[in-house]
């Protein structure tokens, strides 16, 4: 972790992340994907509702790059991912924000 760049954090952070799964290879995914020196609560919200390296990859794919990390966490918790928006844009939906996807999502827009 202090390799990671969290050399300031305390044990309590390092065994809350270590809990939640965080480790240095998360955090180096998440960096080579532009997300660098993330505060520790969101790397744990991060972790604790689903948001990995593949989960951005895929969101970047459809052409959402360099997502808020609020953002990404209520992406996943309304279960937009980045197959969702493909098989979304194949029935027609295009140029739609990410809260239009939630929204859209919320309203029944099932896959």
């Amino acid at each position: 972790m202090v390799a990671a760049g969290y050399s300031q954090s305390s044990l309590d952070d390092w065994v809350t992340l270590r809990d939640r799964g965080v480790n240095t290879k998360y955090i180096k995914d998440l960096d080579a994907l532009g997300y660098s020196r993330i505060p520790i609560d969101q790397l744990r919200d991060m972790r604790d509702h689903g948001v990995n390296p593949k989960f951005i990859e895929d969101l970047k794919q459809q052409g959402y790059d360099k997502v808020a990390l609020d953002q990404l966490i209520r992406l996943r918790d309304h279960g937009v991912t980045g197959s969702y928006i493909q098989k979304m844009k194949e029935r027609g939906y295009s140029n739609l924000s990410l809260d239009e996807w939630i929204n859209l999502r919320d309203r029944g827009g099932r896959d």
